[in-house]
């Protein structure tokens, strides 16, 4: 459930300016060691909710991971929750991996039981039963490696920031500390678990995205890193208006908006922290706004609406994807602007109009598929 705009001020607000910007340890590319800096509550949460899980993720694995997302947007005023953060994370990672592997794995070592117990025409043993039905977090971390057959190619934050990462031993346990250390760290209370493991919500991310990659609803139903703005993406860009159009994939955000104008530059300040775009243009400052976080900043509010997400990876010197969309909108007398960013467009219709739209773009992916 998404904090609610309240709920988002009150955060924004509550992190004294003294403090400076707020810098977390992250990987960067060529730089497992380095670190991110946002100088605005704005900006680090746009960073945390781009790293979303894939929609072929489960609603209850899906559902403890934005806990986690919560949890580190909330770091913005107090920086241990991270820690807090990063043990949801992990665990919702637990919940994915006993999801899709635990029974290949319980599966695979009754069969190894079976035949030892057979050759020695004897009867399974308890012990053996017991091995057969528990699998470790360490086991299924071992699973991805040794039988799905997961390499440092196929984690995304790996390809991002080059060779020099040991993540797939961090995986199997032959690097220490382990992912099973540090979870076990973080749930029993290590002395030394006072510093955030860099990136962990990003690897988390990836690892369940990966286990699930097999119930993908689309072969573009894939998702950037933040830190890819500005960098070599790690996920390839889609050019060609057809594949563009056949991995579309709407989606109709819940929350209300509004475009706002001001060259006040006291109001130009607070408004940025809430505003999810903003243009500055020759006559004064556009932002796009929440409806109810406009009106309490006092811009006038009239013509609200809803933004429509299109999921594809599109490139931005991709050709035919905006006139398509607008096209075919235009042809049922919806009105349409399209804001174009790094990682995927946005459409903005009327309110009323919202639902509609969505069903439109829905019929054009699949008559394009």
């Amino acid at each position: 459930m998404p904090l609610p705009s309240d709920t988002l001020e009150a955060i924004a607000n509550a992190r004294d300016p003294s403090r400076g910007p707020l810098v977390v340890p992250w990987p960067l590319p060529g730089n497992f060691a380095g670190a991110v800096r946002f100088s605005t509550f704005a900006e680090w949460r746009s960073f945390i909710l781009a790293l979303s899980l894939g929609r072929a993720v489960p609603e209850i694995v899906a559902s403890k991971f934005e806990r986690a997302q919560k949890l580190f947007v909330l770091a913005w005023v107090d920086f241990d929750l991270i820690k807090a953060g990063e043990l949801v994370a992990l665990t919702a990672l637990e919940l994915a991996l006993t999801d899709c592997y635990a029974g290949k794995e319980s599966a695979r070592r009754r069969e190894l039981v079976a035949e030892k117990a057979e050759k020695e025409k004897r009867a399974i043993a308890k012990s053996e039963l017991w091995w057969i039905g528990y699998t470790s977090f360490a086991d299924l971390l071992k699973f991805m490696v040794e039988r799905d057959g997961l390499t440092g190619d196929q984690i995304a934050m790996n390809r991002r920031c080059g060779p020099a990462s040991k993540l797939i031993g961090r995986l199997t346990g032959e690097m220490r500390p382990s992912l099973t250390d540090i979870r076990n760290d973080l749930a029993h209370g290590a002395p030394s678990d006072g510093f955030p493991s860099a990136g962990l919500l990003e690897l988390a991310r990836d690892l369940i995205d990966r286990a699930y990659r097999d119930r993908a609803l689309s072969r573009n139903d894939t998702r950037k890193s933040p830190l890819d703005i500005g960098a070599e993406s790690v996920w390839r860009t889609v050019r060609e208006t057809g594949q563009m159009l056949a991995g579309l994939n709407p989606r109709l955000d819940a929350d209300e908006f509004v475009f706002c104008a001001t060259n006040d530059a006291d109001a130009i300040a607070k408004a940025q922290a809430f505003a999810i775009g903003w243009f500055r243009e020759d006559e004064g400052t556009s932002l796009i706004l929440e409806m109810g976080r406009a009106e309490a900043l006092g811009f006038e509010v009239n013509l609200p609406m809803r933004r429509i997400v299109l999921a594809v990876n599109s490139a931005l010197d991709g050709v035919g994807l905006t006139a398509a969309v607008s096209q075919t909108l235009a042809a049922n007398d919806i009105p349409c602007n399209v804001v174009a960013a790094c990682l995927h467009d946005h459409l903005f219709v009327p309110s009323g109009m919202a639902q509609r739209a969505l069903m439109i773009l829905k019929d054009l992916q699949a008559n394009a598929g």
